[in-house]
């Protein structure tokens, strides 16, 4: 199965769009269930991947000369993102989630865990303001009745990788609240709690759900199911993937991201400029939030192997794409 997977984690050599076969397509996700671990490397690739964040970020600057064409309707751009962003969303909660994991196992929160635990809360929030960043109408239209085909009382709380660290994203920080960096995580918690209800007053103004509009009850529906019927809306399959595997699924989903907000905008400015400014620094900051999950993802070896990848590339030599 592992091998299989190798098409979704290719890096790509060339600058441009390299995701779900055209603009704007989708792809299936692969992660392992939150209570597994990651599947060991046996080979490394920490400088393909820093390779890849590199690209990433060059492509901020590049893609003024490959420009992605505009989207053919914009309901083929409002799923993109609310499939993606939600994609993107669920690896930065399995990440934050290991290093919470950690912690409770005895290692001693440092300054860089706080960070980068931060980080992936940030990229939480941003990928909430990206996925709603269709018009309510288009939410009402065409995402919402999409999420009812798969169940009458559709609901965002069977996400299996959210459980890990629901209770951080509720507000409660122990054991870090005393640990260095605390402060930059409570201010990240809190612009995450701020941007959930922004976004469910701009989309569901009324604050009827699906789970709480529908008669059809899902309690008397096992936990697993719901978590399937979840992943199953969100093309997320559950397997053996390691840690670079699904670094490289993320870094696929950065790049494609990234392109289409350098094309398209993340929202109208109006939009933005109407934010509380936490939420508007948070909007703005989209591209670069990802960026800084990226390298963190990368892992401490990274600027050692951007190291080795830039002298590779100096060289007309490519470390090997697939992971």
């Amino acid at each position: 199965m592992y091998a299989e997977l190798t098409a979704l984690m290719d890096l790509g050599d060339e600058p441009g769009w390299d995701f779900g076969g055209y603009p704007y397509g989708l792809e299936p996700l692969t992660l392992p269930y939150p209570a597994h671990e990651d599947v060991h490397d046996d080979q490394p690739s920490t400088a393909t991947l820093a390779l890849a964040c590199w690209r990433v970020a060059d492509q901020l600057q590049s893609l003024r000369q490959a420009a992605v064409p505009p989207p053919e309707s914009p309901e083929k751009l409002d799923r993109f993102r609310w499939i993606t962003g939600h994609q993107i969303s669920f690896i930065a909660w399995r990440m934050a989630a290991q290093l919470l994991a950690e912690i409770d196992r005895g290692r001693q929160p440092t300054a860089a865990t706080v960070a980068e635990i931060s980080t992936y809360v940030d990229v939480y929030s941003a990928m909430l303001i990206y996925s709603g960043s269709c018009t309510s109408r288009r939410y009402h239209d065409h995402i919402r009745p999409s999420m009812q085909l798969h169940h009458p009382g559709f609901s965002g709380s069977w996400a299996p990788d959210y459980v890990p660290i629901r209770h951080l994203l509720r507000g409660r920080l122990e054991p870090l609240h005393q640990a260095p960096n605390s402060d930059q995580l409570r201010h990240a918690v809190d612009v995450n709690i701020a941007v959930h209800e922004w976004i469910a007053e701009k989309l569901v103004p009324d604050g009827v759900s699906l789970l709480r509009g529908t008669s059809q009850s899902a309690v008397h529906q096992g936990a697993r199911l719901l978590n399937q019927l979840y992943d199953n809306y969100f093309m997320t399959n559950r397997g053996e993937t390691s840690r670079s595997g699904i670094t490289a699924q993320l870094l696929r989903r950065v790049s494609a991201v990234v392109q289409d907000i350098q094309a398209n905008g993340l929202t109208t400015d109006q939009e933005i400029a109407e934010l509380p400014v936490d939420l508007r620094a948070c909007a703005r900051a989209t591209c670069s939030i990802l960026l800084d999950a990226s390298r963190r993802s990368v892992g401490r070896p990274a600027l050692v192997g951007l190291q080795l990848a830039r002298r590779h590339q100096a060289m007309g030599r490519t470390p090997a794409r697939q992971l």
